[in-house]
């Protein structure tokens, strides 16, 4: 009967084979070395020269899935000598770390025994090198899988086979999904070879900028403090402005980020309009992102930080809500607003505005004149009802023709101006945002415009030579 025995090396000193393993190898009628670049297989020359490694798949071959399954075939086909005793030779352990191994137990039938002859592992010497104990709870993988299922942080992890710089920085980016950059971590070189060992605690996301990296490295990642969401963005923000971070987020400053602000929250906003739930949660990350980014531009010039941010909204919150955190009852919503702007007042009077007007009130021209008519509608100065603004509305449409009439710039841009300004008042009393309104609209134009483009197309003509009353015609059929 065939058989079939699984031997280790251990983690790379000759002193650990162990004495059964080098039997079986002395005995054996065909053997088999996974790879022949182990530090144990000179010793074995001693024993005999007549073994073949695979290393030559590693170079032929374009996957792990591909070499694995030559390695089987090839020793499956030694064992088709009814009586040959075929050993497969592993670094560490056999069973450890070791695909082919595996594949080879499923393989084998019941005309073959099997046996398993076992070494240490390069997990032994790793523990003795780290000094740690694996029953306090350890988590072991292979750096290839880290990419497609990085580990949780939950548990300390060893990474085994950190062949090369590519693949430590795949493994570094896909850690840093789930750990902080500056994660205190430790390659560990040629454990268990006396006179080679190397520990090099490093930082996590500078672990590929190590230069030698082979089949003998590992990785020991430790089990992080459990953090929340928040605390894990602000330091992803600090690292990336951090000396060593990304160059362009190090020499942003408020002035340069400003653009970004005003972007971020168009798009929020867009979201909203179009909505679109999905986009809407990313950007208002995005715009999360900015908030953060100008705190730590703070923080780092010693201003103030992020906590200081928060403890300031959430003070003025509670200040401003005495209905609601305070001993006041119930109010209604107008009531709500004229107390937020009596208190608001209240908390300025060092340095009280001459009228309600005189404060600045920043943003785009809509977004100004809908706050000037609430500020000064907290005090009584305000249209009894919608009905009278839109009188107004009327009253200032017509002033606009008859300046346009005459003909005077000034006099329509003045005009202009006005109407604009009842408009937006109008919109305050019919609970309209006048921006998103305003929005809406260049929508529904964009869309339409986008119909008599479709048209002509359609047609083989080009806008420029269609007539006015041909492109009327489409746009009218556009709003059915």
């Amino acid at each position: 009967m065939a058989r079939l025995v699984l031997a280790g090396l251990g983690p790379g000193d000759p002193a650990y084979v162990p004495v059964p393993v080098i039997t079986a190898i002395q005995k054996a009628d065909v053997v088999f070395l996974r790879t022949g670049k182990h530090p144990a297989v000179d010793a074995l020359h001693n024993l005999r020269t007549d073994y073949r490694t695979f290393d030559d798949l590693y170079e032929s071959l374009d996957s792990f899935s591909a070499i694995y399954a030559a390695m089987v075939e090839t020793v499956m086909r030694a064992l088709d000598d009814t009586d040959a005793t075929v050993v497969y030779v592993t670094p560490g352990h056999p069973l450890v770390a070791e695909e082919a191994s595996h594949r080879l137990l499923q393989e084998v039938g019941t005309e073959v025994t099997v046996e398993v002859l076992a070494a240490p592992s390069a997990l032994e010497a790793i523990y003795a090198v780290l000094k740690i104990d694996p029953l306090q709870g350890l988590e072991i993988m292979d750096a290839y899988a880290v990419e497609d299922s990085p580990p949780t942080g939950q548990r300390p992890v060893i990474l085994l086979q950190l062949h090369d710089r590519m693949l430590a920085s795949g493994v570094k980016l896909a850690l840093l999904e789930r750990y902080p950059p500056d994660t205190k971590v430790t390659l560990v070189q040629a454990a268990g070879i006396r006179g080679q060992e190397q520990v090099l605690p490093v930082e996590l996301h500078t672990m590929d900028h190590q230069e030698h990296y082979d089949h003998l490295t590992s990785l020991y990642v430790p089990a992080v403090p459990s953090t929340s969401a928040w605390d894990r963005l602000l330091h992803i923000v600090a690292s990336l402005r951090a000396p060593g971070g990304c160059p362009w987020d190090g020499e942003q400053d408020h002035e340069s980020l400003r653009p970004y602000l005003i972007e971020e929250a168009y798009e929020v906003i867009d979201a909203i309009d179009r909505e679109d739930v999905h986009n809407l949660k990313e950007e208002l990350g995005d715009l999360l992102l900015q908030v953060v980014l100008h705190a730590q531009v703070a923080t780092d010039a010693g201003r103030f930080t992020m906590e200081d941010v928060i403890e300031g909204i959430s003070q003025k919150l509670v200040r401003r809500h005495p209905h609601v955190f305070g001993q006041s009852g119930p109010i209604d919503r107008q009531e709500a607003v004229t107390r937020w702007e009596e208190i608001k007042a209240a908390e300025k009077e060092d340095s009280p505005p001459v009228s309600l007007v005189d404060s600045p009130v920043p943003g785009p021209g809509l977004v100004r004149a809908r706050k000037l008519q609430e500020r000064v509608a907290t005090v009584g100065f305000d249209w009894p009802h919608a009905t009278a603004v839109l009188e107004k509305v009327q009253e200032e449409v017509d002033e606009l023709y008859e300046v346009h009439k005459k003909g005077s710039p000034e006099d329509v841009e003045d005009e202009i101006g006005d109407v604009l300004f009842s408009v937006v008042n109008y919109a305050r009393h019919a609970q309209v945002d006048p921006e998103v309104a305003l929005q809406r609209t260049v929508r529904k134009f964009s869309d339409r415009f986008r119909h008599v483009e479709r048209a002509a197309r359609a047609r083989d003509k080009r806008l420029s030579d269609m007539s006015l009353e041909e492109m009327e015609e489409i746009w009218q059929r556009s709003k059915t």
